[in-house]
């Protein structure tokens, strides 16, 4: 995997913060629902999905604060918890990088953050692939700390609206239905 561009801060452990995720299907497809009436209607993996996040929403280290199903992606405002600290305080916790040594470089597929991603993307992956229904996430998702609560709030934000505003959402381009 070299040459790759790393989408990680790789002198973050992702063990710990509040961070804005999108996971996307596989070429935005609407595998997860559709938009009737200014309403989310949920597919069958929409609906598993659904039911994976509200089955993770608050576990014993990570807490899932908002969550938006769309068409062809999903967000959500996670908490990872590596202290009893409140959110407030761990909004922003990315610290900046001290210099350019490789010895920094943290293995993230082991992190909480990763392990949560995947759990929830595999479970849903899982479901689709016993009961024959075509579905597939794209490999990477995005992730995003908000630097202060100012931040925090426009992302929680963003997340209601996602549904009202889905015709100038950057996801919505060419939708592939299926």
């Amino acid at each position: 995997m070299t040459g790759r561009h790393r989408f990680r801060a790789n002198w973050h452990d992702y063990n710990g913060g509040v961070y804005f995720v999108t996971v996307c299907c596989y070429k935005k497809r609407h595998y997860l629902g559709h938009i009737v009436g200014g309403e989310m209607r949920l597919s069958t993996i929409g609906k598993v999905l659904a039911s994976w996040i509200d089955r993770l929403r608050v576990t014993d280290r990570v807490e899932i604060l908002n969550s938006v199903i769309m068409p062809n992606h999903f967000h959500m405002m996670v908490c990872i918890r590596h202290q009893e600290k409140p959110i407030s305080e761990m909004i922003g916790c990315l610290k900046p990088k001290m210099h350019d040594d490789e010895s920094e470089t943290v293995f993230h597929h082991n992190s909480l953050f990763a392990k949560f991603i995947g759990n929830l993307k595999g479970g849903v992956t899982r479901y689709a692939h016993q009961h024959g229904i075509e579905f597939k996430w794209q490999k990477l998702c995005h992730e995003h700390m908000p630097k202060d609560l100012k931040s925090f709030d426009n992302i929680m934000s963003y997340i209601d609206n996602n549904v009202a505003t889905w015709s100038n959402d950057c996801h919505n381009d060419k939708p592939l239905c299926i």
